[in-house]
């Protein structure tokens, strides 16, 4: 099901459990070209590790997983969000990335339209997220508010700083 043509050529759409190669394989690709100078690369190489471990779950959450394609179909991007166990009106926005030759070009902001868009309408009020380093100006950019800074404990002997962030989800009328 196409959701949104985008101008620049790009198709918005839901993720699907086919995605994943395509989607660890772009996550992987980013987190090391764009992350690294906020983490080192072993740093870098952790958080790819256990990106590809959770990205076969990420595309588990049917419905809630949007990928941008481009005109040949190779996936360009990714975002997802699923429902907080606790707080039905929290949506946690799960990962947000982008193919770093394409980085900066506005589709980190439509992927994210897609993702928040599709939580307000699931009745979700307040998103969340855990912002890299390298991520954090984007997720301001779009409207998120810094609430603590965060370690990561990635791996043993291994901790990532990070930031929670939160904003209102739009309303959807």
């Amino acid at each position: 099901m196409m959701l949104r043509s985008l101008c620049s050529g790009l198709t918005i759409r839901r993720g699907r459990a086919a995605d994943l190669a395509s989607v660890t394989a772009m996550q992987r690709a980013a987190i090391l070209a764009l992350a690294a100078a906020d983490y080192g690369m072993d740093g870098a190489e952790a958080w790819a590790r256990w990106q590809a471990a959770d990205a076969q779950s990420l595309l588990i959450h049917a419905g809630a997983v949007f990928v941008a394609e481009d005109q040949a179909g190779a996936i360009v991007a990714v975002g997802s969000w699923r429902p907080d166990a606790e707080a039905t009106e929290v949506g946690w926005i799960r990962a947000v990335f982008v193919s770093p030759d394409l980085a900066r070009r506005g589709i980190g902001r439509r992927v994210m339209a897609a993702v928040e868009e599709n939580a307000a309408i699931a009745g979700r009020s307040v998103l969340r997220l855990v912002s890299s380093g390298n991520a954090r100006p984007f997720y301001e950019a779009i409207g998120y508010k810094a609430v603590a800074a965060r370690l990561w404990a990635i791996e043993p002997g291994l901790l990532l700083p990070c930031t929670l962030m939160e904003k209102p989800a739009p309303v959807i009328r």
